[in-house]
């Protein structure tokens, strides 16, 4: 008979090498729907980019990614063996950008990394390095699990999502992170970066701050002979004729664009828009009470 559920949705997230552990990690979320959906209420629905995005124009690939699958998820299940994956414009790989986004929501990530024998000459190096450096930051930031075949990796995973899901309740509904963890991003050298924020000039802080409050979230740039109009917001932010400030606010711009916190309109090089990933730092800097200074 129908019974009434909720739903939620499990990312899955790794590098091309471990296809057979996407499936895997699949099978063991269904296997808990029919174990415990009826007695909890709840249906856990695997998504990834593999099935549930679709062919879209405008915007990088994992940004289109990151709207149509990762960001309406409310579990991420990442997996690696021996590569990282391939860098994206702000992370070293697209899973890692996932992971990140999942992170600074303050939702729930399990990371599995495999110790599966391989051929030594198979590896690629650089990606091998890459991925101990990341797994490095994993262990100083979390729990993560190991597994040395699909059966181990199938087995751990029933027990550990049943024990999240059963037992720790509450964890959809986890708070955000501290800076820490939440505020900071694993990089390619193996280091944690700071926030953007904190290293953007006074003149991107007060575009971005002012672009976040205009109701179409434009950002209108136009040169002219006698200098530079920047205007969102019903405000204009650079004097007129005042060349120096001109070009301040045009490095703010171009800064602001390539950390995809704006995204370009047309081809003109005019008029922007604020991005998913804008707002929500515009709401970061509302939230620590940076104004534009």
């Amino acid at each position: 008979m129908p019974f009434d559920t909720t739903t939620f949705r499990v990312a899955i997230a790794s590098p091309g090498d471990v296809n057979e552990e996407r499936r895997v990690i699949r099978s063991v979320v269904h296997d808990w729907n029919a174990a415990h959906a009826r007695t909890r209420a709840v249906v856990l629905l695997p998504v990834g980019w593999e099935s549930d995005s679709a062919a879209l124009m405008g915007a990088r690939a994992q940004e289109i990614i990151n709207n149509q699958v990762i960001r309406t998820a409310d579990l991420l299940i990442a997996v690696f063996w021996t590569r990282l994956g391939t860098p994206t414009s702000v992370a070293p790989s697209g899973t890692v950008e996932e992971i990140q986004e999942f992170l600074a929501a303050g939702k729930p990530v399990m990371i599995y990394f495999s110790n599966a024998p391989v051929v030594p000459a198979s590896i690629d190096q650089k990606q091998y390095a890459a991925l101990l450096e990341f797994k490095t930051w994993c262990e100083a930031n979390g729990l993560v699990g190991s597994y040395t075949s699909v059966v181990e990796l199938r087995e751990r995973l029933t027990r550990e999502l049943a024990l999240l899901v059963n037992t720790h309740s509450n964890f959809l509904t986890a708070a955000p992170l501290p800076a820490e963890l939440g505020g900071d991003t694993f990089r390619a050298s193996g280091s944690v970066s700071p926030d953007p924020l904190t290293e953007l000039s006074p003149e991107a802080l007060n575009v971005l701050s002012e672009a976040a409050k205009d109701p179409n979230g434009t950002v209108l740039m136009v040169e002219y002979l006698a200098g530079m109009a920047v205007q969102t917001n019903g405000l204009s932010l650079v004097p007129e004729g005042d060349h120096r400030i001109s070009a301040a606010y045009r490095d703010a711009v171009e800064t602001l664009v390539e950390l995809e916190y704006l995204r370009e309109v047309g081809s003109k090089g005019e008029v922007f828009e604020v991005t998913h990933t804008g707002y929500q730092a515009a709401d970061r800097l509302a939230t620590r009470g940076a104004g534009g200074a």
